[in-house]
């Protein structure tokens, strides 16, 4: 790819950061996914707990009732159950030095071990979730993935109609809603974490929120909770590479304007004493990793999920499994 037709995609993606929404096409049918932000993360909240409260109500079983008689008859164990922690726990000690190494085979290295174990333990979690089906958390997170994709999608720019009733929404076929999935799929696909880290140190969004004196209310004229998701990690990042600029005078032109390489030079200072730019004090003291460790004092994404996130957890896409209890 180009680098005009880089500087062209980071450009339609910061557009649509500002304007809170995305563009894409369903059909032949332009339409506009809004993003989401707290009180829109609410109301899925809400919808998840009405509905697990109903399956529970009709005798529908927890993962913990589940999970106990699986235990008993051997099919998965607590064993198995502290497998995926163990997982977890590995991969978060290698995320770790992942974030203290500039040297690039180390870190080819330890991204190869981080893929192994994420495959591994996403096979054990997929032999779970089989094992798993038909219970109230389960019967809960397909319905609440149904609204919360009904949500995000409207007819017009402005967010004010809704591209389906719900009533109509909830006669759409499974072809039909896999394709709107895909479609989902291909649009938010260009607000991913790199992209906005590259947003974050571009002139046209750096010339202006820094003229907001990093105000961020004022920057995208709206109140804090009226922030989306994708603008208050996009805040938080340009927050952090203003504060590694002004805390080094010297870094060089190679790696200005490249996020991945003023963390690295910024890491490497701090680690010889003779940087202050990762802030400890601030929240910066392990950057880049996930939104709460980058957001600021401020600025704060909760530990809310959409579906983007809910995407980036499988690998990049959501598909009809996904959906399959929601009916």
């Amino acid at each position: 790819m180009s680098q005009f037709a880089r500087d062209k995609e980071l450009s339609e993606a910061y557009l649509d950061i500002l304007n809170g929404y995305t563009k894409c096409f369903y059909g032949n049918k332009k339409v506009y996914i809004r993003h989401f932000g707290v009180f829109d993360q609410a109301l899925v909240d809400e919808n998840y707990q009405e509905v697990f409260d109903y399956a529970r109500g009709q005798g529908l079983p927890t993962e913990e009732d589940r999970l106990r008689v699986l235990d008993e008859d051997g099919f998965w164990t607590k064993g198995d159950e502290r497998k995926i922690e163990f997982k977890k726990a590995e991969i978060k000690e290698q995320e770790i030095r992942l974030s203290k190494t500039i040297i690039k085979k180390q870190k080819e290295k330890i991204l190869k071990n981080l893929s192994g174990l994420r495959d591994e333990i996403r096979e054990i979690e997929l032999k779970r979730v089989e094992l798993l089906h038909d219970t109230c958390e389960s019967f809960a997170n397909g319905k609440s993935m149904n609204y919360m994709i009904w949500l995000s999608f409207y007819k017009d720019k402005k967010l004010k109609k809704r591209a389906w009733l719900k009533e109509e929404f909830d006669e759409l076929s499974k072809a039909e809603l896999n394709e709107l999935v895909g479609a989902y799929n291909g649009a938010i696909g260009s607000l991913s974490d790199s992209r906005l880290k590259k947003i974050s140190v571009m002139s046209s969004f750096t010339n202006y929120f820094y003229l907001a004196s990093d105000n961020v209310s004022e920057f995208f004229g709206k109140k804090i909770l009226d922030l989306t998701f994708y603008q208050t990690i996009l805040a938080s990042y340009g927050k952090l590479f203003k504060n590694i600029q002004e805390n080094n005078s010297d870094i060089p032109d190679s790696v200005m304007g490249d996020p991945d390489a003023m963390i690295d030079f910024a890491k490497s200072k701090s680690e010889s004493g003779s940087s202050k730019a990762i802030d400890t004090e601030g929240g910066y003291s392990r950057v880049g990793a996930t939104k709460e460790d980058m957001i600021d004092a401020g600025v704060s994404s909760s530990s809310a999920k959409d579906l983007h996130d809910i995407a980036k957890d499988k690998g990049g896409n959501l598909g009809w499994e996904d959906f399959a209890t929601m009916r």
